[in-house]
């Protein structure tokens, strides 16, 4: 799957809001509330707010040995409210497993492992961002971050990366889409209120450790990306035409989106950077993510699996995957 910078943001809200949304990592994570038949929500009736359910692209995975019930969901990790459809409710009932890309509801009531994730991103060198960056990169990323209501003087210690993931988490925040609507959020409030084993395909700090790893050259091209004023500016656009395409499960449009070609042509050092950004971001993820599941499958495991949609779909996402290993995979038709 081809992928250019013009798509960091779209990866970024598919990919990492959920992991990425505790910008003030000094403070203590709010104890979550526990999860009660009464704090649940309903999921017959579910959120009022949307008045369609959504029929998201999902599969079943069967063959290669393997007889149970295994389901792959595309998830999304924001959104301003859903209607989960039947189907995909009584795919998760026939699972004894959820698997997710980590567990951000321990995450959050953890505060030593998200210190621990936040070093990840923060210079030991004794230098500061400001040495990384030219006087107008800097002047410019502050200044979005002062007007998003997000700089503080201690971010200077952290890498472009960083500023990146808090621009788009702090311009996501002015829209009508939250992390708390996520997908995979859900349905892991819905696991720990039932009892369903939770399984974490891959752990943040990973993820975070991966990141803070990219080269300089790309960690400053997505900052730059990342507080372009005509990209801040289109933070809800972008946010509703990913959540339109998922809820109704056009894979074309998510894909086109993904693929969004720049308005100009890139440089071969941002064309680098761009394949550097998705090879850490997607395609080492996905390879992680197969093996993951093929060891859920053949240990017989009932597992309902989800991580975001851009890691189920392309020639090296988890869908052709595991067809690549010999299991059959077929997407799941809805009944209306």
């Amino acid at each position: 799957m081809k992928r250019t910078l013009a798509m960091l943001l779209a990866l970024a809200l598919l990919l990492l809001c959920a992991c990425s949304a505790a910008p003030e990592p000094t403070q203590p994570a709010a104890e979550p509330p526990v999860e009660t038949a009464e704090t649940l929500p309903d999921h017959a009736a579910q959120d009022d707010a949307a008045s369609e359910p959504a029929q998201p692209l999902f599969w079943q995975v069967s063959g290669n040995g393997y007889s149970g019930s295994f389901y792959l969901l595309g998830s999304i990790h924001v959104s301003d409210g859903l209607t989960y459809p039947q189907e995909l409710l009584d795919a998760y009932a026939a699972c004894d497993t959820l698997a997710v890309e980590s567990d951000v509801l321990a995450l959050e009531a953890d505060l030593s492992a998200q210190v621990e994730m936040m070093r990840c991103l923060v210079y030991t060198d004794g230098t500061t961002i400001d040495a990384h960056l030219d006087a107008q990169t800097y002047a410019d990323a502050k200044q979005v971050l002062t007007d998003l209501g997000g700089y503080q003087t201690m971010l200077d210690h952290y890498m472009p990366i960083f500023w990146y993931l808090l621009a788009g988490n702090l311009a996501l925040a002015q829209t009508r889409f939250s992390p708390d609507g996520g997908v995979d959020r859900y349905f892991l409030q819905m696991a720990k209120a039932d009892g369903t084993e939770i399984l974490e395909v891959e752990q943040y700090t990973d993820v975070y450790r991966a990141l803070g790893a990219l080269s300089e050259k790309t960690q400053v091209y997505a900052l730059q990306q990342a507080i372009r004023p005509e990209v801040l500016a289109a933070t809800e656009e972008d946010a509703a035409a990913l959540l339109d395409a998922w809820c109704s499960g056009d894979e074309a449009a998510i894909i086109d989106l993904l693929e969004a070609e720049p308005d100009e042509p890139l440089t071969p050092e941002e064309e680098a950077a761009a394949e550097e950004f998705g090879r850490t971001l997607v395609t080492d993820r996905n390879a992680a993510m197969i093996r993951a599941a093929d060891e859920a499958l053949r240990a017989g495991k009932n597992v309902f699996y989800i991580v975001g949609i851009a890691h189920m779909l392309g020639e090296d996402g988890i869908v052709e995957g595991l067809r690549q290993l010999g299991y059959t995979v077929t997407q799941v038709s809805y009944t209306s």
